[in-house]
């Protein structure tokens, strides 16, 4: 039996949600099994198991849990429930444990939840996720594809990222959209119509490409929208803007009339910062300055989305952060979550690495924003929904 569970703690007290005074350090769960346990691990402390106690409808909960901690789940029949591997290098991956701290959470079928998840989304919070897709990489693509629709159609994000979303170069042309060729096998085209089509679940996009990627595919980087996209560009990053040269990054943008605000949304995929030919140090300075020009008094809250090819703690990370005045959404809900691997060690890009997992992919977010980061998670890992790429995906909650 699979079962997952959550917790968020609150560093102090209590605080109001929605209109709701919200305990801290109380966890739920919801399962089938006769009885639940959470086994969880301070910092620098053994493991301890708790049992959890007996709520309505199959939920389960405890409480007066330390502030933050990593944890697995325990049940009756001995299962032990975590993240699973997050590195895509089955059967050796190590299993990883959750880590949360925060405010009171649900969580329900492998999904986290700031709110009770029976009730309806309250009214203030918007979801974002990002991905990058490994462009037609993957063995059975077809599984994959569905993987990914199943999970959006769950996880009802307000905003979707992706990278290396491509199609092939030979494939008939199918439409122009927003100015673009789309091609029949275009992947954003893929993932909105079966959302559409099987869970009458409708998105907007808007997608351009950089490069070919293995001589053979169209590579981009898409906005996926459930409401209008005001507006959209997309503009070359990199010194080179050859559609040939691989190392060319062009970043695409829209502006995102949501109901708790209008959002400037990018989704980027950038290049590394030792590298002598593109350095990602013009790619950001060139995106930042782009996404400077664009900051007016009606955007709620501005998001740089994706694959930045720069390790979290890096001198490229710290940059980034610093210079660009940004905020690292899963770093600020989870603040001993800095290494959290989204890659494994050796996937292209990182052959000549340390080998080790690496947290590149991110959900950033404007200082001056006027939302919150409340919960985020890594999806797309062995145990939550699978994996289905080279990298895992990032799904971030925010209140106004």
């Amino acid at each position: 039996m699979l079962i997952r569970i959550v917790l968020f703690t609150l560093l102090a007290g209590s605080f109001i949600f929605n209109g709701l005074v919200v305990n801290a350090a109380k966890i739920h769960v919801y399962s089938t099994a006769k009885q639940v346990y959470i086994n969880y691990q301070e910092p620098g402390q053994f493991y301890r198991a708790q049992k959890m106690e007996k709520e309505l409808n199959s939920w389960w909960y405890a409480d007066e849990l330390p502030d933050s901690v990593r944890f697995n789940i325990l049940d009756d029949s001995g299962h032990t429930d975590s993240l699973g591997g997050t590195l895509g290098e089955y059967p050796t991956d190590p299993s990883e444990d959750y880590s949360l701290n925060g405010q009171e959470t649900w969580l329900k079928d492998g999904l986290l939840y700031p709110y009770n998840p029976a009730l309806a989304k309250p009214v203030g919070v918007l979801t974002l996720l990002t991905l990058n897709m490994h462009t037609y990489q993957e063995k059975n693509q077809a599984d994959k594809f569905a993987a990914i629709a199943l999970a959006i159609s769950r996880l009802n994000p307000d905003v979707i990222c992706l990278q290396e979303c491509a199609q092939d170069k030979n494939s008939p042309f199918l439409k122009k959209h927003y100015g673009k060729d789309i091609r029949t096998d275009n992947m954003a085209e893929i993932i909105t119509t079966l959302l559409s089509s099987k869970y009458a679940v409708n998105y907007d996009y808007y997608w351009d490409w950089s490069h070919y990627g293995w001589d053979r595919w169209e590579e981009g980087v898409a906005i996926l929208s459930k409401t209008p996209l005001v507006e959209y560009a997309s503009r070359y990053v990199s010194h080179n803007a050859e559609k040939t040269f691989w190392k060319s990054r062009n970043i695409v943008y829209a502006e995102v009339a949501t109901p708790i605000g209008t959002l400037n949304v990018f989704s980027a995929h950038l290049g590394w910062w030792t590298d002598t030919e593109e350095p990602y140090k013009f790619q950001i300075d060139n995106l930042l300055t782009w996404e400077r020009s664009l900051q007016t008094k009606k955007i709620t809250a501005t998001f740089m989305c994706g694959d930045f090819n720069e390790a979290a703690g890096s001198e490229g990370y710290d940059y980034t952060v610093k210079n660009g005045k940004l905020l690292d959404s899963y770093l600020a809900c989870f603040p001993n979550g800095m290494f959290d691997p989204t890659i494994g060690g050796k996937i292209d890009g990182w052959q000549d690495g340390d080998g080790l997992g690496k947290r590149i992919d991110y959900i950033f977010m404007n200082d001056g924003a006027k939302l919150k980061p409340l919960l985020a998670q890594r999806i797309f890992t062995e145990q939550c929904f699978g994996r289905v790429s080279d990298h895992v995906g990032v799904y971030a909650f925010f209140k106004k």
